[in-house]
């Protein structure tokens, strides 16, 4: 669907105060609540100044990069830290870049599919959503390159050039980089639309050419997977094993994925008043199409696939290797091809249906950004101890144990249930001072660790505990090698009297110096049952 120039400049000046209006949440502090966010910043922290001798990180861990998923996001905010010269403001411009793409994004997708432009708003609270609440980020950056591949490949398709290939090409290599989900899901898909042009009697020469252009990613999956395999994340001799979901339970996690925050229910409403927008459009458009068939199908095809992966795919990868959270992910991309599946111009009473639902979900980042702030506010005190130890210490945030009947020790009760916000903030000592983290995510990449401390273990995707007794602080087996401990005013029965000082305090955390950091450890024989510091 072609735009007038006075078209163009309208778009451009509704998309520049709406996309920084949708990222504003992600600028207001720098401790939002997006659950993976702490692990990725330590990890590119460790990559960034892993050769800087006063973060102290060479000791702990050795450089790992390879042409891997998440170097999209790792290595770009690495390089952007060198300008910003931190590592967490570089992540939050990378973070507001993706939001403010996203409608050019769903621009690209739009054209090349005769949809309406002003559809492509609809990306921003798709890429706002849930799944960047849960830190997914290059995950979401992922599924919004999904948008430009497509169209690339239809540009590619519709009218066979050279630099489409090289630029269909590039772009899918790109995609992977960001993440292999959507990725796989983008490859699929094209081969679908690839059987369905040799279906239509499309010349066999462009069909060949783009499946090329595609398949050339597929190299570096390949390289990726011998490296996995190398790494030890990837364990080949282990037979396949997983958790899938029965339908109920999918449309269970589904449902859950609308309440974003615990104590409001206005995310609620605005999703809802969402979906039933779209359904309108969709039921609205009376004219007929002259598109091909196979043109015709494009959408829908992406809109259906994304559902059937969703109730195909399992929950939880067990084995060969570990990877959580598979088929709810798909959540997104069902959202994302729904926003498009609506033909035909927007007129009058349509084009209002989808003003007033673009003004409906922008009370979402209003929202967003009042939760963020209270949630900074809440780990406030945490930020501050941190930040009073000296650069390159090691400093363990000790964890209050899983207390009977409760759910989660990490639970915050005002936003997404079942997030666990609170566990990963404990990898902010590494990202705010350096030193040693213990729950690094250690997947071999883009840094692998050398040696440890010893630490509570607490469960994760990939990591469950085995016994109560790796899961508590136990002072005489845990202080060798740490400078200073963290620990909440309800757990502090774990410091013991002596050989530890406090620093200071801020709200119910206390701040301690180890004054025994050399002292060996003490081992117990196994089956010793846990006793007091």
């Amino acid at each position: 669907m072609g735009m007038t120039r006075r078209q163009w400049t309208v778009w451009l000046a509704a998309w520049l105060p709406l996309s920084l209006w949708f990222a504003r949440p992600l600028w207001v502090t720098r401790t939002p609540p997006l659950c993976d966010l702490p692990n990725h910043l330590a990890r590119i922290t460790a990559l960034h100044h892993l050769n800087d001798q006063w973060w102290q990180l060479s000791d702990w861990y050795e450089r790992s990069l390879g042409l891997v998923p998440y170097l999209a996001h790792y290595y770009v905010v690495h390089l952007m830290s060198y300008v910003t010269r931190d590592v967490t403001t570089a992540n939050q411009i990378y973070m507001v870049a993706y939001v403010m793409t996203a409608p050019l994004c769903g621009l690209a997708f739009a054209r090349a599919t005769g949809r309406s432009p002003w559809l492509a708003f609809l990306t921003l609270p798709v890429a706002t959503g849930i799944f960047l609440q849960w830190g997914f980020i290059s995950f979401c950056a992922g599924v919004m390159v999904m948008l430009p591949c497509c169209a690339l490949l239809f540009r590619l398709l519709d009218q066979p050039s050279r630099r489409r290939a090289i630029g269909l090409g590039a772009a899918t290599a790109g995609l992977y980089f960001c993440h292999v989900l959507p990725w796989g899901t983008f490859g699929v898909y094209a081969a679908l639309i690839l059987i369905i042009e040799l279906a239509a009697r499309r010349p066999w020469k462009t069909v060949l050419t783009a499946a090329g252009a595609v398949s050339f990613s597929l190299l570096l999956f390949v390289f990726g997977m011998l490296r996995a395999r190398s790494s030890g994340y990837l364990q080949p001799n282990q037979p396949y094993k997983a958790i899938s979901d029965t339908p109920d339970m999918i449309l269970k996690r589904a449902l859950e994925q609308f309440n974003f925050w615990g104590d409001r229910s206005v995310d609620e409403w605005v999703q809802i008043g969402l979906l039933v927008a779209v359904m309108v459009l969709v039921l609205s458009e009376r004219s007929a199409s002259d598109e091909p068939w196979h043109k015709r199908v494009r959408v829908p095809l992406a809109f259906m696939l994304s559902l059937a992966l969703l109730f195909a795919l399992p929950f939880w990868l067990l084995a060969p290797f570990n990877w959580w959270m598979i088929n709810t992910r798909f959540i997104m991309l069902v959202a994302l091809f729904g926003c498009f599946l609506p033909r035909g111009e927007l007129k009058a009473v349509r084009a209002g249906v989808l003003a007033a639902s673009i003004a409906l979900a922008c009370l979402m980042p209003r929202y967003a950004a009042l939760v963020y702030k209270e949630f900074a506010g809440r780990v406030e005190p945490i930020m501050r101890l941190i930040q009073a130890t000296p650069l390159g210490s090691n400093t363990l945030l000790v964890h209050t144990p899983r207390q009977p009947g409760q759910v989660s020790p990490f639970d915050d009760p005002h936003l997404q249930p079942r997030m666990d916000l609170w566990r990963e903030l404990y990898n902010y000592p590494l990202v705010l001072r350096g030193g040693f983290d213990p729950y690094l995510y250690d997947d071999g990449f883009p840094v692998k660790r050398k040696k440890a401390l010893a630490a509570p273990v607490y469960e994760t995707a990939a990591l469950q505990s085995k016994s109560v007794d790796e899961s508590v602080f136990v002072a005489r087996r845990m202080l060798h090698g740490w400078d200073f401990i963290i620990v909440a005013e309800d757990n502090r029965d774990v410091i013991p009297v002596d050989g530890v000082a406090l620093v200071m305090e801020q709200g119910p955390w206390g701040l301690y110096r180890n004054l025994n950091k050399d002292r060996p450890p003490e081992i117990d024989p196994p089956g010793t049952p846990v006793r007091e510091p």
